[in-house]
């Protein structure tokens, strides 16, 4: 296990690599050095400032879809939102040519931290066994629209073998 004293040099080598040097911001190569320009796909018929999804080389970033219900009944109406939540992220995901199959990261944010598992009962439905995505959950104290959840994905869609891929292969920093 690592120590957390650094030496110095060491630690100012890595402020360099990582940083711009000013205001501890991340070091990113000028736009250009990106590839192709992110592309924004929002909802015509939507007035909230976001897109529904981005597209930036090869990830699909979704942004975040509440869950819904008319159900009286809290226990099914908490579910019945969990499947309104995936359901709107495999829409997104398919009208900008990707799926579930290739989703590599999701958040979810659940305004009662109890349904937790029944939540986790419902999620594990739209993946195939041994191919779950990373993912984050934490309680919030509200979410938009008073929804009882709120679920983000983003998916990797790399090009097929031989076609020119959508962006240029990620640069990784080795910080130590």
């Amino acid at each position: 296990m690592r120590s957390p004293i650094r030496n110095s040099a060491r630690a100012k080598n890595d402020q360099e690599n990582l940083c711009d040097g000013g205001g501890g911001r991340p070091h990113l190569p000028p736009p250009a050095a990106h590839g192709a320009e992110a592309e924004y796909y929002s909802t015509p018929q939507s007035k909230l400032p976001f897109s529904e999804a981005v597209r930036a080389g090869d990830f699909l970033y979704v942004s975040g879809q509440i869950g819904t219900s008319k159900e009286t009944d809290p226990a099914a109406a908490f579910k019945a939102a969990s499947h309104s939540a995936m359901d709107a992220i495999s829409k997104i995901l398919q009208a900008h040519g990707s799926s579930l199959d290739h989703v590599v990261q999701c958040t979810v944010m659940l305004a009662d931290m109890k349904q937790w598992p029944t939540f986790n009962e419902v999620y594990a439905t739209y993946f195939k066994p041994g191919h779950m995505p990373a993912r984050n959950a934490f309680g919030v104290t509200a979410l938009a629209f008073d929804a009882p959840l709120e679920v983000a994905c983003f998916s990797y869609e790399p090009a097929a073998p031989g076609i020119p891929s959508r962006g240029p292969e990620p640069t990784l920093i080795n910080r130590y």
